[in-house]
């Protein structure tokens, strides 16, 4: 099949390409009504109130709370589970910076655990990880595909730690049958631009612990508990927060999102399993998946062990006009930000051996320095054809066997 060179890459948007009059429509009516801000103005519409209606019932779940972003809804989390100075978060070593930097800006310490084929946190590395001052384990579902949680869950429940979700770039995604998000205590969600379902930024949290989502609201909220809509007092539930509340035009933007995601991605889907067909002969090396079902269907990705020939693979495919990726090329605490973290953070010295400059170092969680490094990213846009699904599959049978 002889295929044309296609001079524009889709960009990793999801949610963004879908924005039309529907948002429109909803933006306008808060703009009219002259009530951007969520709890109070001069004709109030009530458009978070309904955004977390609306997510609820998606969900299933008892408790929806809208916030400023993804990174805000981990910290609201991980606030209302009593995380603080000194404890533990395990997360998992690969992935994007915001899910460890949200518990050091708690001022507790990340334990990275290393990640299996899947590219999400490996249970079967997990135990080693947990001491008595574990407070809480984040599990990220990275791009479109579930974690192992029934082994993970299973662990949690064994050390009594609860688990919070990073669904941030798995919305609508599942898990055997249960949408993800709602299997461990708290799940997180970002609806920044390039997100499955995109409101340019803000987030939310679910949970269908009554404690929990009070202090998470408490948290959000300047440490302020309202009755309604009324001004914020300060009571003895009340401890210190900050500012992560959403605004009426996100919410108005996410209740029209929301509408249009499960119909696109249901195109995903099927774009992914074209895609595979097309290919399915070939010698390729998948991530792997602990339910192809439930996958969102937003990228496909494999590994490549030739480092060099690797970067020769994505190289070739942009000039093609695909948008492949490296994305993460490397372990999170391989991160600059986190060498001589603990120059930076006094705190995190304490449980430090006075024989090691740093807390982190290469090797920590080999398979997740390895896989990142031979990772080849293909999102998969909302505004590829099947043509399109086509031509990405002729061009990987090429290149890549």
């Amino acid at each position: 099949m002889k295929v044309p060179v296609r001079k524009e890459l889709a960009g990793n948007f999801y949610g963004s390409y879908l924005i039309g009059n529907e948002e429109i429509k909803e933006v306008t009516e808060v703009l009219k009504s002259q009530s951007i801000f969520r709890y109070y103005g001069p004709n109030l519409l009530g458009k978070t109130d309904r955004f977390e209606q609306d997510l609820m019932k998606f969900h299933n779940v008892q408790y929806a709370l809208g916030v400023s972003s993804g990174t805000a809804a981990l910290k609201c989390a991980l606030k209302a589970l009593g995380v603080g100075t000194g404890d533990e978060v395990i997360v998992p070593a690969y992935g994007f910076i915001a899910t460890a930097g949200s518990v050091v800006s708690c001022n507790a310490i990340p334990i990275f655990c290393d990640v299996d084929t899947s590219l999400n946190l490996d249970p079967y590395d997990l135990e080693r990880h947990i001491t008595n001052r574990t407070k809480a384990i984040i599990v990220v579902h990275i791009m479109g595909v579930a974690a192992n949680m029934t082994h993970i869950k299973s662990i949690a429940d064994k050390y009594g730690i609860p688990i919070i979700e990073d669904v941030a770039q798995s919305f609508g995604g599942s898990y055997k049958g249960k949408r993800l998000g709602v299997i461990g205590d708290v799940g997180c969600f970002s609806f920044q631009a390039n997100k499955i379902l995109s409101t340019g930024e803000g987030g939310a949290l679910i949970t269908n612990n009554e404690k929990l989502y009070k202090r998470a609201k408490i948290y959000h909220d300047q440490g302020a508990v309202r009755i309604g809509n009324s001004f914020p007092n300060w009571n003895d539930e009340s401890f210190f927060g900050e500012n992560y509340r959403m605004n009426e035009i996100t919410a108005a933007i996410g209740i029209a999102q929301l509408k249009k995601i499960p119909t696109m991605l249901n195109k995903l889907k099927r774009q992914k399993l074209l895609l595979r067909k097309i290919i399915n002969r070939c010698d390729i090396n998948y991530r792997s998946s602990w339910d192809d079902n439930g996958d969102c269907g937003i990228s496909e990705c494999f590994f490549v062990e030739d480092l060099d020939k690797r970067d020769e693979i994505i190289k070739k495919l942009r000039e093609l006009g695909i948008n492949a990726h490296g994305y993460y090329s490397c372990a999170v605490y391989e991160n600059k930000l986190f060498l001589n973290i603990s120059d930076k953070y006094n705190y995190l010295d304490k449980q430090i051996d006075s024989e090691k400059k740093n807390r982190y170092k290469t090797g920590d969680c080999p398979k997740a320095e390895k896989l990142s490094r031979q990772a080849v990213w293909i999102p998969i846009s909302p505004l590829y054809s099947d043509d399109d699904i086509k031509y990405i599959g002729e061009i990987l049978k090429k290149y890549v066997t």
